[in-house]
Formats: C-alpha cells, sequence, structure tokens
C-alpha cells in the first residue's frame, strides 16, 4: 500500500533533487570547470554519486521499513528463456561496443566522430572522461547509475504511481520523469535518456525482472565513457613532449 511518505519520496526523487541539480550542482560545475576542468569533472561527480546512493538509501530504507517484499521491485532472477535472452542481450552488448571500442582506437576518423559527437552534447560532453582518473571515477558513477537509477525510476516510481494511473500510465510517466531529469544533456540528451528509458521499461515486462534493466544501464554507461576516454585522451607521450 502507498503512504503518504512513498508519495513524499516520489516527489523529493521527481521534484526536489532535480531543482538542486540545475540551480545548485550544475551552475557550481560550471565555476570550477572556468578554472580546472579535471577537478571540476571530480567534485561533479563526487557530488552525484553521493546524491544517487543518498536518494537510493532513503528509499531502500522505506521499503525495508515497511517490510515490503523486493520481489514487488522486480528484485528478482528472470528463469527459463528469459534468463537466456537477457544474458544474450547483454553480452551481444558487450560484443557490439568491443568492436566499436576497437575501432576508435585505431581509427583517427572514428575518434574525431567520436569527439564530435560528444561535443554537441553541451554540458555533458564536458563531463567525459578524458584521463585515467576521470575513467575511474566514470566506472564508479556507471555502476551506481544502473542499480540506483533502476531502483527509482523502473521501481520505486512506477510502483507508487500504477494505484493512481495504472502501471503503464505509471512507466509512461517514469520514462518521462527519466528524460527530464537528464535535462542537462541538452535536447539530443533528453530524446536518447527517454528511448534508454523505454528499453529499460520494455525489459522489465519483458523479463519480469529488474535486474536485467540494471545490468545493460551500467554496460551502456560504460561504454560510452570508455569509448570516450579513448578518443578524448592524450596520445602516450604527449604530455611528456609538452
Amino acid at each position: 500500500m502507498v503512504t503518504l511518505l512513498d508519495l513524499a519520496y516520489a516527489l523529493l526523487v521527481t521534484a526536489a533533487f532535480p531543482l538542486l541539480d540545475h540551480f545548485v550542482l550544475l551552475p557550481g560545475y560550471r565555476r570550477r570547470a572556468a578554472v580546472a576542468a579535471e577537478r571540476a569533472k571530480a567534485w561533479f561527480w563526487r557530488v552525484t554519486l553521493v546524491e544517487l546512493w543518498v536518494i537510493t538509501t532513503i528509499g531502500g530504507a522505506l521499503w525495508i521499513g515497511h517490510a515490503r517484499a523486493w520481489s514487488q521491485l522486480g528484485f528478482t532472477i528472470p528463469s527459463g528463456w528469459r534468463l537466456w535472452s537477457a544474458l544474450s542481450l547483454c553480452t551481444l552488448f558487450v560484443l557490439q561496443s568491443s568492436l566499436t571500442a576497437r575501432k576508435v582506437s585505431r581509427r583517427e576518423k572514428a575518434r574525431a566522430s567520436v569527439r564530435k559527437q560528444f561535443g554537441s552534447l553541451g554540458v555533458a560532453g564536458t563531463l567525459m572522461p578524458s584521463t585515467n582518473a576521470a575513467l575511474a571515477w566514470w566506472v564508479v558513477i556507471s555502476l551506481s547509475a544502473g542499480g540506483c537509477e533502476e531502483f527509482l525510476f523502473r521501481a520505486y516510481l512506477i510502483w507508487v504511481l500504477a494505484p493512481f494511473v495504472g502501471w503503464w500510465g505509471a512507466a509512461g510517466v517514469s520514462v518521462l520523469l527519466f528524460a527530464i531529469a537528464h535535462g542537462y544533456q541538452g535536447g539530443k540528451g533528453i530524446l536518447t535518456a527517454g528511448i534508454m528509458g523505454v528499453v529499460f521499461t520494455a525489459m522489465v515486462v519483458i523479463f519480469r525482472s529488474l535486474l536485467p534493466a540494471i545490468v545493460l544501464h551500467a554496460l551502456i554507461d560504460l561504454s560510452s565513457g570508455f569509448i570516450a576516454w579513448l578518443a578524448l585522451r592524450k596520445p602516450p607521450g604527449e604530455s611528456a613532449a609538452q
């Protein structure tokens, strides 16, 4: 049963923290980036990491406090063809990403294309990793985003809204809010996030589990960061030459 605390939590996820990001986190990043870009990235990811886990921990505490079954949120392992299909999908994505990474690592034209692609994302593009330290931060953020964002948008939020607008209505609202939450990536980023939100929601429906969506979400983020790093990093020896 949805309680007032659940509704307050949903409001926190969908309104309070996005406003904090827009009016505090992003302006803070821009100010710091004007002085030291790499330090600004590290600061941004530290704050984002804390934010993600604070929100998720609050939701987890609420869920445990009401002694609810985690299976209601989709925390179950798929079985039969659903398990093998989910594993196959994730494996295919890894293989495809590996081929792309290999191409980017070997061809300057491919690296230039990636730089142009991320350059069109505005602030989000400047946050892509270009050093080993930034890549390490990206790995932690990607794993956290996969788990935390799926818990928030594909599980808890849908569960809260479903009694009022039905499951599909709740899923639609969740996708919309997920896209808006990526507003700092600009119009293209919002559209991409919306499409991915639909994909992740479909996975929850097809596999009857949240876990495949968590895994694929993390893999997509990891892949984009690694490919960006391959394209943006300085060639070996360049720093020494300078």
